[in-house]
């Protein structure tokens, strides 16, 4: 952890940490436009409605996203269950999802479930990108720990939580790539659904790692938001089952 170290101390004491977690940001964004376009591509989406995919969905995310933490921040102000956590920049994308998903999908005249594996995928690796930026600012760092890596925010090392995630998140999107190649690119509706599970479930357990504050054994305000992920995956993957068993039925 030297080296990682010896980078992150040499960018904050340049006072450069702010510009280097807003590199990770633009980076971050350039690949999940990258990758949209080469996904898009995969799964059939003409060049016209891939750029209109690009040109409606990333702005209609990041206006919903924004007007999420408005909200949310109104809400903190009156102390409300800690509902500013709940709605942090990070997870509150995967809730807009769905509902961007629809919208661009009725624009574009696809179904629903091919936008929403696109953005799926997209928005996992867009986050796991910006979260390498939490290493120069300190964020969502882990307990004070000897050998982790060194939070400028707390001015001591700490568990490289940070790490783990960004790589969890990274190897959940191979999956979701892995997957739909295995099945010819061609969406079974359940590639969204899959990622709230594994992503929600990753990040509940890694959330227990996280120096953040607790609200009951042990759990944050994400972790309960994780558990609503993941179980809003759970209850789709069924209904989507039971669609296409009595479709088999009909048929």
């Amino acid at each position: 952890m030297e080296w990682i170290n010896s980078i992150i101390i040499w960018f904050n004491r340049a006072g450069l940490s702010d510009t280097m977690r807003t590199v990770c940001i633009a980076i971050a964004a350039i690949a999940a436009v990258i990758f949209s376009i080469w996904y898009g591509r995969k799964i059939g989406l003409s060049e016209v409605k891939i750029f209109i995919f690009l040109l409606i969905a990333y702005p209609l995310d990041f206006l919903l996203t924004e007007l999420a933490r408005i909200g949310s921040t109104y809400a903190a102000t009156y102390h409300v269950l800690g509902i500013q956590t709940l709605v942090n920049a990070q997870l509150k994308t995967f809730v807009m999802i769905a509902l961007v998903a629809l919208l661009v999908a009725k624009i574009i005249r696809v179904p629903w479930r091919v936008t929403a594996d696109l953005l799926a995928a997209a928005n996992l690796l867009n986050y796991a990108i910006c979260s390498i930026g939490c290493f120069f600012t300190g964020c969502c760092f882990g307990y004070p720990c000897v050998w982790g890596v060194y939070s400028p925010s707390e001015q001591t090392t700490v568990f490289p939580i940070q790490i783990i995630n960004v790589a969890i998140m990274l190897v959940i999107t191979w999956y979701l790539v892995y997957r739909t190649k295995s099945k010819n690119y061609v969406s079974d509706a359940k590639q969204f659904p899959i990622m709230l599970i594994l992503f929600g479930t990753t990040r509940f357990v890694t959330d227990f790692f996280m120096n953040n504050e607790k609200l009951l054994l042990g759990m944050s305000t994400i972790s309960f938001h994780c558990i609503f992920m993941s179980l809003v995956g759970v209850i789709a993957i069924f209904v989507i089952e039971r669609k296409k068993k009595s479709e088999e039925k009909i048929a």
